[in-house]
């Protein structure tokens, strides 16, 4: 039926299945438990694979995900729907590491370690991986700030090295509550073209929020400082669009 199958052993052949326990066991996933052996046809295999399958969608009408998932698992060999089964009917560990240690999926396990509320177990997995956003996300949930902010900056870094300034100014801005470093990111994304347009936007949008009084002089100043010559139009069509959006009015032109 599957490779999987393979180092258990072979039961004498017979045209019944042996009796034993249908609940999704990982202990009993590579025992050494024998399999079933048959005299089937290639017919008679694939007939019994639908009847399997069959057992399977009834075990799911019912809404056991563990019978369903021993199917899939043991007498399909088909690891993967036996994960998202476990994981649908909320045996979170249990897919976690079928995901980790039998599919080398570690962000699937990581997901299902996070949603079964095992975050330590997510976290050693996002930090393998690199996943510095998502490691910081779960160390705040842990109360762990000092520990996220030192992970928020690494995917800051991380962020950068691709030139993604619109991601790196988020994390700055949404989750470390740094809006100076997040609108000096994103003034240097439009200043170099990173996704400069969008970075440009925001930029206006998060210094109209957190500092109207001191706006006029900081749009000046990226105007001025930050704006290549051959951009002038296209930073005053960015900037007039930007302050109707807000006000309704036209905009004041940036060198007055």
């Amino acid at each position: 039926m599957s490779d999987n199958a393979a180092g258990r052993g072979t039961a004498p052949p017979s045209d019944r299945l042996s009796v034993r326990n249908t609940n999704f066991s990982l202990s009993g996933l590579f025992s050494a438990h024998s399999v079933d052996g048959w005299h089937a046809s290639e017919n008679q295999g694939e007939r019994l694979r639908q009847k399997y399958q069959e057992q399977a969608r009834k075990a799911i009408e019912e809404g056991d995900f563990r019978q369903a998932a021993y199917i899939y698992a043991h007498l399909l060999g088909d690891l993967w729907q036996a994960a998202r089964l476990l994981e649908k009917g909320k045996f979170y560990h249990e897919a976690a590491i079928l995901y980790q240690s039998h599919l080398n999926q570690p962000l699937e396990a990581a997901r299902c370690y996070e949603q079964g509320g095992l975050l330590l177990e997510a976290i050693k997995i996002y930090k393998e991986q690199k996943k510095f956003e998502k490691t910081g996300d779960l160390l705040m949930q842990l109360s762990r700030r000092e520990s996220a902010l030192e992970y928020y900056q690494l995917a800051v870094e991380q962020y950068l090295g691709t030139r993604d300034y619109l991601a790196a100014a988020r994390i700055l801005h949404e989750k470390t509550a740094d809006t100076t470093a997040a609108t000096n990111i994103l003034a240097n994304g439009w200043q170099n073209d990173y996704n400069g347009r969008n970075c440009l936007i925001r930029y206006l949008e998060i210094n109209n929020q957190q500092d109207k009084t001191g706006l006029a002089a900081k749009i000046s100043s990226i105007y001025s400082e930050k704006t290549p010559q051959e951009r002038y139009d296209q930073f005053l069509s960015i900037y007039s669009t930007s302050v109707n959006k807000w006000t309704n009015k036209p905009a004041m032109s940036p060198h007055k």
